[in-house]
């Protein structure tokens, strides 16, 4: 053991300790008659022959950003997990489920153990403080091994130059999370838009008041007549039990359409009818049922006359003019353009029969539920699809009453309702001034002479590659900056390079001369962002920190996960190289929160708060003595509460106990429909705002696309009219196939992309309609080269009639590989393959990519799970 492992006290493990310990948990799993049990209780001979008695289990979450909020076992036994199991607090019903994990969650065991964690500090040989070295060889150079504080010494030393040299908003971090530190010593330039919620937001706001308020509770999905589910995956994108619920929904007799470009796996599980649509066209498609409602009166006039604005000319807001009404505009009175159906068909794909059905179910069906996930908005055009999917909602009249909704899901609470019936108590970890996204994070308070609290500063998610090629970006209404970004920073989740736009545009920005130099990155595994790093740190998982986490991940529920292991190999938790950085950077760390954070996450759960069981209001969850605070460093006073806090401490866990004919059902904007005077919007006009002036203004703030007021369809940029090089003609152009990128069963964006238990049994392969690959005369398991003007990449091939023609389907979130002779990404990253279009209020439009496809000429692809792991070596 060096002297930097002694002195961090951190655990070695031996490999073949490890390896025959992970020999037996496997071998736990061959033994018969364990369903619903532990090894140790089905069958204790034998548990006790593999070693597998004496350990202990422990509840943990899962991290990851699905957001379902499930619940890990873990047994534990001479600090290595053994075996995992999911949640079995209490029996499992469609009224009280348990909150059991999905596939990813329950491969957390290999993802933390696997042998291809980061075990010490390296730094690239070819790099060299003071802006020296070969930028031209990162994601390919030699690593050298170095200690804990020789590589804390780097990065604060490089800080403190880039920062005197250059000034604080030469460093930069393009990840979601803000780094608290960075921000006190004096701040950073961060980045701003959306990558998630694609175009969904701002239009949310302006034409209803919020975004996260119409989602209504589960058991509100039972009382539906009709579901109809738009663009909407959770058996992939979200796992835990959203799909159960729709299930429950079904067996209570909803009716269930899906729309979307594929039958997706969760269409396959639980729809009665699939309505095909082509990827970013979804827009055409709304304007077409709206068109059908209106020629047949079928519209909830009643509905629009006193809740809406901006239906008809009678209803528009004061001061517009009566033309720009969204009746006569799809009916054509103004413009010529009748939005008929047959119009439709030619550019979304779905035949006219097909959407005059549909119109026909939604508008007529009562109760209803409009729900949409986040994907169609994550594309060019994607405000003004959220503009259509409002108003078609709304001219059904489906809100407000029980079995209704017009909602956007937000990943898996879309499922559950956003009236929390549990809240977790506050962070303590403190938040310098400047770390909100609105303001620039140029030290602790706001120079109001240079910055205006009141508008946005920073670089565009999409343009912030190019902004560091070409030291200029969009600077919203003020026109066009300079920057000058020297220095990248990660810390935490989410990815710099690998889940984001543009991504051979950021190799470019990472390998050209004169341009970074200083990257630093902490992580669990040698990811992509590790790979183009000069210093990479191995960070502790949450199942190795002290304190654990607390998380209030769906509105049922919440999780206390404890320290599981003992972080392993030089592994350490962030808050750690925080601590040490500030020491280094002559910062207190006492101003970013408590030193010891297993004092954060417990007051969390001793400040968490639960419905009354009559649904009244809220209540302490933990009671909370002296001795609890004494214990477990609790900054709180003791109170009274439901359950002991030890009790908590011990399940990990808890979640309200719900049934059909509780007091806490939630259906969003009852007050609103009960009495809109009363009960205003927080809207310009306080009603739901079909045509939305308030919504024009705010995206031209951000000086990128243009959005129209009134809802209307446009074409993508890259979208499926870009795909016909004479669209009157029909002729296809060099990239005649629309790409779309989704969440696959195996990972979480890129999380996990490293696991090969989970590979092996799901494929990421490139998913094509039967008809394509016989025209293209590619069969299935060939490999296929894709491209287009951003980049290329290989794939082996699925042949699929379940994927609309002239649609190819890849998974998001597998790792780079960037072949550097061929500049061929051979571990096909969609974002190899996209562009980094400016849009709306700057959401990333991934979904918008046109491809062509040929078959590739070299070496043939394994599966995934053949291909040797990322492991570094020094």
């Amino acid at each position: 053991m060096s002297q930097d492992e002694k002195k961090t006290n951190h655990r070695s493990l031996s490999r073949r300790g490890f390896v025959g310990a992970l020999a037996a948990s496997a071998a736990a799993l061959t033994i018969s008659g364990c369903v619903g049990k532990t090894l140790e209780e089905a069958e204790p001979k034998k548990a006790k022959e593999l070693g597998l008695s004496g350990g202990e289990w422990k509840t943990v979450g899962c991290w990851q950003t699905c957001h379902a909020g499930c619940v890990n076992k873990v047994y534990v036994k001479d600090g290595i997990v053994l075996q995992q199991k999911t949640d079995d607090s209490h029996a499992d019903s469609a009224d009280f489920p348990q909150q059991r994990s999905c596939i990813k969650g329950r491969s957390l065991r290999q993802f933390v153990q696997g042998a291809d964690r980061l075990r010490y500090p390296m730094k690239r040989k070819n790099w060299k403080p003071g802006g020296g070295g070969d930028n031209s060889l990162r994601g390919r150079d030699e690593w050298e091994r170095i200690s804990w504080e020789e590589a804390l010494d780097y990065v604060a030393s490089e800080f403190k130059r880039i920062k005197e040299t250059y000034g604080n908003l030469s460093i930069a971090s393009r990840i979601l999370d803000p780094i608290p530190f960075l921000c006190a010593f004096g701040g950073y330039t961060t980045v701003w838009g959306q990558q998630s919620k694609g175009g969904w937001p701002p239009v949310a706001i302006s034409m209803k008041g919020a975004y996260e308020d119409s989602n209504g509770d589960r058991f509100n999905l039972r009382k539906a007549k009709l579901i109809v589910l738009w663009g909407y995956n959770p058996i992939y994108s979200a796992g835990g039990s959203n799909a159960s619920f729709i299930r429950h929904a079904k067996e209570a007799g909803a009716k269930v359409i899906m729309v979307d470009p594929w039958f997706s796996p969760s269409a396959q599980a639980v729809a009665d009818e699939w309505v095909p649509v082509r990827p970013g066209t979804d827009g055409a498609l709304i304007e077409a049922l709206a068109y059908h409602m209106i020629e047949n009166n079928l519209q909830d006039q009643g509905f629009l006359d006193k809740y809406c604005v901006g239906f008809d000319s009678a209803h528009m807001p004061e001061g517009e003019e009566k033309s720009q009404n969204f009746k006569d505009y799809i009916m054509g009175v103004y413009d010529g353009v009748p939005k008929t159906p047959e119009r439709a068909a030619e550019i979304c794909g779905t035949a006219p029969s097909v959407i005059r059905s549909l119109a026909e179910q939604m508008a007529t069906t009562k109760p209803m539920v409009l729900k949409c996930g986040q994907a169609p908005g994550r594309v060019h055009n994607g405000n003004q699809y959220a503009q259509l999917f409002y108003t078609i909602g709304w001219m059904t009249g489906n809100l407000g009453k029980p079995g209704t909704e017009i909602g956007a899901a937000d990943g898996s609470d879309g499922m559950q309702s956003y009236n929390y019936l549990v809240e977790l108590g506050k962070s303590l970890m403190k938040k310098p001034d400047n770390i909100g996204c609105t303001l620039p994070r140029t030290g602790g308070q706001v120079d109001k002479g240079k910055y205006d609290p009141n508008q946005y500063y920073g670089i565009a998610y999409a343009e912030f590659w190019k902004a560091i090629l070409t030291g200029k970006h969009t600077d919203f209404l003020r026109g066009e900056a300079t920057c000058n970004i020297k220095c990248l920073v990660k810390f935490g989740r989410c990815s710099q390079i690998n889940q984001n736009l543009d991504l051979t545009t950021a190799i470019e920005a990472l390998r050209a001369p004169g341009k970074i130099e200083f990257n630093v990155t902490a992580d669990f595994f040698m990811t992509p962002d590790c790979q183009y790093s000069d210093i990479v740190l191995p960070a502790a998982t949450p199942w190795e920190r002290e304190g654990g986490y607390a998380a209030n991940l769906n509105s049922e529920s919440i999780i206390f996960g404890q320290k599981v292991i003992e972080p392993l190999y030089e592994a350490m938790p962030d808050w750690w190289m925080h601590k040490e950085l500030c020491k280094r950077l002559d910062m207190d760390y006492s101003v970013l929160g408590p030193d010891n954070p297993e004092q954060n996450a417990a007051t969390q759960i001793a400040e968490t708060k639960v419905i009354k069981t009559d649904g009244s209001e809220m209540e302490y969850l933990a009671k909370v003595t002296e001795a609890d605070i004494k214990k477990w460093g609790i900054l709180a006073e003791p109170h009274d509460g439901r359950i002991p806090f030890e009790d908590i401490a011990k399940t990990g866990s808890y979640q309200v106990e719900r049934s059909e004919d509780d007091p806490y059902l939630y259906y969003g904007y009852k007050d609103y429909v009960d009495d809109p005077v009363a009960n205003p919007l927080k809207t310009k006009t306080g009603k739901l705002e079909i045509f939305s002036r308030n919504l024009e203004k705010i995206i031209k703030t951000y000086n990128t696309t243009y959005v129209d007021p009134l809802p209307k369809y446009v074409k993508a940029v890259e979208g499926y009219e870009d795909s016909f090089s004479d669209w009157n003609n029909k002729v296809k152009g060099e990239y005649p196939y629309q790409m779309l990128g989704i969440h696959i069963a195996r990972q979480a964006h890129s999380s996990f992309g490293n696991v090969k238990s989970i590979a092996e049994v799901f494929a990421n392969n490139l998913i094509i309609n039967p008809k394509d690959a016989k025209e293209l005369k590619i069969e299935a398991d060939d490999t296929v080269l894709i491209s287009n003007t951003h980049g290329k990449t290989i794939r082996r091939v699925q042949l699929s009639s379940r994927v609309m023609p002239g649609v190819v389907i890849v998974g998001q979130g597998n790792w780079v590989n960037l072949d550097n002779k061929s500049g061929v990404d051979l571990g096909c990253n969609m974002n190899t393959l996209t562009g980094g279009h400016l849009s709306g209020a700057g959401h990333s439009p991934y979904n918008t990519v046109l491809v062509k496809i040929e078959k590739w000429s070299g070496e043939q692809l394994q599966p995934d799970y053949l291909l040797p792991q990322v492991i570094p070596s020094v």
